[in-house]
């Protein structure tokens, strides 16, 4: 069995259905890969955040002549290869997105060809696995609209919840976020987690004042909370509260830099930004020998949680409820939360299939 094609492809201004009280955004972004065999096995990879019509350029012109005659099943092989062919002394996004398109992609096939879904191939460790909802953006809702729509999903039976905090969402500071991160525990009740992710968007002295600020809040996680994932600081910062720490996705190299330095209690790979699904077994199996769970923290939850089912320290899943839409849209069937779980599926390979005709109409042409 050999690869014969390899395209990617950017769609455009796929309709969604938009967050709740809201009518927009109401259309949705995404890089879809396809894989084919010569005996007519295809494989699809949808693109993490880090796949712009750049990454697709990349793929097409740079990558596909790589990958053309290759064995599928090979992924450690490919996988080597690809890394030191294009990256020997860089880790940017338009590498590491098309990296991990193309790794998703063949363990997609690998599923098809053994009949698989790729969650048993990665080890099989849970069939059901917990989901916390994302929500509240964008734009950053006023404090009633937040609290709102936290109401809405605790009604749809979620008991755990992420809100964004850190000044890119124009609060006025910590101070604010705490009010916010209060006001949600007092809708929610004391059984409801709730995390809090600032993209990375906070100097150490802000996210210690957070921190201490939402010590009562009983917050589960507090997701890249300084500049540049800061290993350094994160320790420092994790020393000077009781609000647990998450970190990682999209910098699969610092890693070893947050376990080391002792400044994580989760780490959070994403297949979709890290290198696909063969980085994510690795960096799972990192934290697992440092007896650090992972928990998911990025939009691209229905490729993930292949991941996360797999592996025996996988922890909690995200329902980004706007990314998960641009999925509903591109994609036939994909795996739904019911009471804050996710079935993880029985089809073979990742499950994804790209609904008929959706890449011809929506496909945004190389300029």
């Amino acid at each position: 069995m050999k690869i014969s094609r390899v395209e990617a492809s950017y769609l455009a201004n796929v309709p969604t259905t938009p967050p709740p009280y809201r009518k927009e955004p109401s259309k949705g972004n995404m890089m879809v890969l396809e894989i084919e065999t010569e005996d007519g096995l295809l494989g699809y990879a949808p693109g993490g955040v880090l796949a712009t019509p750049t990454t697709v350029g990349f793929i097409n012109k740079q990558m596909a002549p790589a990958l053309i005659g290759q064995d599928p099943l090979l992924i450690e092989r490919i996988w080597n290869e690809l890394t030191l062919r294009f990256m020997p002394r860089a880790y940017s996004s338009v590498w590491v997105g098309a990296l991990s398109a193309i790794d998703i992609a063949l363990w997609d096939i690998r599923g098809k060809c053994f009949n698989q879904p790729v969650w048993k191939l990665l080890g099989g460790a849970r069939s059901k696995i917990p989901a916390y909802a994302t929500f509240g953006l964008p734009p950053i809702y006023p404090l009633e609209e937040l609290v709102a729509e936290a109401k809405y999903f605790a009604s749809q039976g979620y008991e755990r919840f992420k809100v964004n905090v850190g000044r890119f969402t124009h609060t006025q500071g910590p101070d604010e976020d705490a009010s916010r991160v209060k006001a949600l525990r007092e809708a929610l009740g004391d059984r409801a987690q709730i995390m809090m992710d600032s993209f990375c968007h906070m100097s150490g002295p802000e996210a210690l004042r957070l921190c201490k600020l939402s010590e009562p809040y009983n917050v589960t996680f507090f997701e890249e909370p300084v500049y540049n994932d800061d290993a350094k600081v994160m320790a420092d910062l994790r020393k000077r509260t009781s609000v647990p720490l998450a970190s990682g996705q999209t910098h699969q190299w610092s890693y070893v830099q947050l376990l080391m330095n002792d400044a994580v209690d989760y780490l959070q790979p994403n297949v979709a930004n890290d290198g696909g699904y063969t980085a994510g077994l690795k960096i799972a199996a990192m934290a697992q020998a440092f007896n650090i769970p992972i928990a998911h923290g990025n939009g691209s939850g229905p490729t993930n949680l292949h991941l996360y089912a797999g592996v025996a320290n996988g922890g909690v899943l995200e329902l980004h409820y706007i990314n998960w839409m641009v999925y509903e849209g591109v994609f036939k069937s994909v795996p739904k939360p019911l009471n804050g779980w996710v079935e993880a599926p029985e089809a073979s390979g990742v499950g994804l299939e790209p609904k008929e005709g959706i890449i011809r109409e929506h496909r945004q042409e190389a300029t």
